[in-house]
């Protein structure tokens, strides 16, 4: 009988060190893998102000320091330039292609694979993909968006190539940070939600962005 209640006692302790782990502490449990759902972009934003005097309809020159409408943003947007990482002050650039353009919700949609891409990896001897963090979007500083390539622009008195928008350097640092926190949790879902509201356009002009960047105000 003794016996009996020794095994129990010690298997209800060996019982507790398992959940514990060696360190005394609760074993995570395993993250859930990511699984890319169909149809996911990453929306990049174009905020929309009261104060914003121009008209999604007005086709006239506009004065130089009034800004355009979401709409109007998306419409004669052409270019995506940023500051990127690592590489010697240079700024890189992406074009703006017509089926990047959300006229529904007025912003820009590019590839979610600017954050997280797959990678092969071996597990037990087969060959698998998981999806990894990459440094190709989260790291940019100094993104700015720029009109071209529509009578749109000349129609509204544009220079081609102004720039028209920008996602404060705080946006991007902010979002870079919570995004590789969700990330090293396993927080399937706030990345997700990252992917929708993590990013967001200021409209502006080139006499007010230039002043801004005089004034490191970015």
């Amino acid at each position: 009988m003794k016996k009996t209640k020794l095994f129990v006692v010690l298997a209800l302790v060996l019982g507790a060190v398992a959940l514990v782990g060696c360190n005394g502490k609760p074993q995570q449990k395993e993250k859930e893998p990511f699984v890319l759902k169909g149809n996911t972009w990453l929306y990049l934003n174009v905020e929309n102000t009261n104060t914003m005097k121009a008209d999604d309809n007005e086709i006239k020159p506009l004065p130089k320091d009034q800004n355009l409408t979401p709409r109007q943003i998306v419409t004669v947007a052409s270019a995506i330039e940023a500051l990127l990482k690592d590489n010697e002050g240079r700024r890189g650039a992406t074009s703006v292609e017509d089926w990047m353009k959300d006229f529904e919700s007025n912003r820009i949609k590019i590839d979610p694979y600017n954050i997280i891409e797959p990678r092969p990896f071996m597990v037990d001897g087969k060959k698998v993909e998981k999806f990894v963090l990459v440094e190709c979007w989260i790291t940019n500083r100094d993104v700015t968006l720029h009109a071209g390539g529509t009578d749109f622009v000349s129609q509204l008195g544009l220079e081609p190539g102004e720039v028209i928008g920008y996602i404060p350097n705080a946006t991007m640092e902010k979002a870079e940070k919570a995004i590789r926190e969700a990330w090293a949790k396993g927080d399937n879902e706030a990345v997700y939600k990252f992917f929708n509201d993590a990013y967001t356009f200021i409209p502006t002009r080139k006499v007010t962005y230039e002043k801004l960047k005089e004034e490191g105000k970015l």
